[in-house]
């Protein structure tokens, strides 16, 4: 989609993939400040770990606890988060929910879904229930959700529990990796989708997701993360070039190369 934007408004510049491990990060990240390139994207599972490597994050960034997005400038590394704001984007348009006073359901607590919880106390959540297979990093989430947003009550919850909060929320999100791969299970038992609760799945590829499917099956609302993909993209483009991007080809790019 970046390739897209730029051959659209005549920039002469690339976007390319590059595979790090995490034991590299630091020293490929170093590399790259000194590279002749204006900046680069973060993902999974590296979002929160490549902060101690950046000069500079943003406000929103720090209360996040993670960066997608960095723009080098004057030899500096400036780190943002622009998955909270595409996340925003998307649900409002691909949902039509207004999240203020909702009761959530936050699965995961890494990078992308710090991002999430953000945007869902930023936006007037009521409460966010928050589970991740590791209680450390769940809980660290809620307590930090918390301190920035004292009105929004971020707690954590074990998965077995999602089952009693069945009727009284209005939202699930899946930030967790589930749904990556076809063989993967759903990130939560069928039973507790219903036609009053709207489903977002951060998995984009395939599409449409397992969890999506199930949903729709259920008469709920249901999207996946192609359109936080766009809109965070969207919103990185911008940081590179100073320019606002060219969001309607980077859409048909992007669902012609996942085939939604």
């Amino acid at each position: 989609m970046h390739n897209a934007a730029f051959s659209k408004l005549k920039i002469k510049a690339l976007y390319i993939p590059l595979s790090v491990e995490l034991k590299k990060l630091k020293q490929t990240i170093k590399e790259l400040k000194t590279a002749r390139i204006g900046g680069f994207n973060v993902t999974i599972p590296f979002k929160s770990a490549c902060i101690s490597s950046l000069d500079k994050i943003d406000k929103p960034s720090q209360a996040i606890g993670a960066v997608n997005t960095v723009v080098i400038k004057n030899n500096k590394l400036f780190g943002y988060n622009t998955d909270a704001t595409g996340f925003i984007k998307s649900v409002k348009e691909d949902l039509k929910l207004n999240l203020k006073g909702k009761r959530c359901i936050l699965l995961g607590a890494g990078g992308g879904a710090r991002a999430v919880g953000f945007a869902l106390a930023k936006e007037g959540a009521k409460q966010i229930f928050i589970t991740d297979i590791e209680k450390a990093k769940a809980t660290s989430l809620a307590r930090n959700l918390r301190k920035y947003f004292p009105k929004c009550e971020a707690i954590y919850i074990t998965k077995s529990k999602i089952q009693d909060l069945k009727f009284e929320t209005d939202l699930l999100v899946n930030a967790t990796p589930l749904g990556m791969k076809k063989t993967d299970p759903l990130p939560v038992n069928p039973k507790i989708l219903h036609k009053k609760l709207a489903i977002y799945d951060l998995v984009y590829n395939p599409s449409p997701t397992k969890l999506v499917k199930e949903a729709k099956k259920r008469k709920a609302k249901a999207a996946n993360g192609l359109g936080m993909l766009l809109y965070q993209g969207a919103e990185a483009f911008k940081l590179w070039t100073g320019k606002a991007a060219p969001v309607g080809v980077m859409r048909r790019t992007l669902e012609t190369v996942i085939k939604c």
